[in-house]
């Protein structure tokens, strides 16, 4: 039996630090490539997908990326929304709105969800199974920027906060599972 998708169309955000794998610095060509077979595994279920890389600022042509999704291909806008001072997680949230998004999966590096505190440093952080958008902005709690935020809770766009390194914890998030936090409009 196969499974059916929760999600149809997503955006996927990959800090740069995702692309680290175990290394101290650079891009982890084994943990790419682990990277692309689980973003493999999303797309065969049919879904569109954008990926937004963080590292840097470049522009963009919306339709051309949205006519690449609905051709099936997987549509890459690496780097940023092309202005300074703004941050991936910004692009992420301005790509979803402009691809019609369903939710913006935000895929970390070893850190599976939000957390009151950095879980790698506090020991008693807690995890939350889903935050709102204004409880993440009041907090502080630094998963994404406030401009992000701000933006995804106005459109109503879900976040989901997971461990990329999770194996299939992407294809479970697509499939409607609990995986991570979800992030939320009020």
């Amino acid at each position: 039996m196969t499974a059916t998708p929760k999600y149809h169309r997503v955006l996927l955000k990959l800090s740069g630090e995702a692309l680290l794998g175990d290394r101290q610095f650079g891009i982890s060509p084994q943990y790419t490539a682990y990277l692309a077979e689980e973003i493999r595994k999303v797309y065969a279920f049919g879904v569109q997908i954008g990926v937004v890389l963080g590292g840097g600022n470049w522009p963009y042509i919306r339709l051309k990326a949205i006519s690449h999704l609905e051709k099936g291909r997987i549509v890459i806008f690496a780097a940023g929304t092309g202005n300074p001072f703004f941050t991936s997680d910004t692009a992420a949230a301005l790509r979803s709105a402009e691809i019609d998004a369903e939710v913006i999966l935000m895929g970390k590096n070893k850190v599976d969800g939000v957390y009151s505190g950095d879980p790698r440093t506090d020991k008693n952080a807690k995890k939350y199974d889903d935050i709102g958008y204004r409880d993440l902005l009041e907090k502080r709690l630094g998963i994404m920027d406030a401009t992000a935020a701000a933006l995804a809770e106005d459109r109503k766009m879900p976040t989901i906060v997971f461990d990329v390194s999770e194996k299939d914890a992407m294809v479970r998030a697509v499939l409607g599972e609990h995986v991570g936090t979800l992030v939320h409009a009020g």
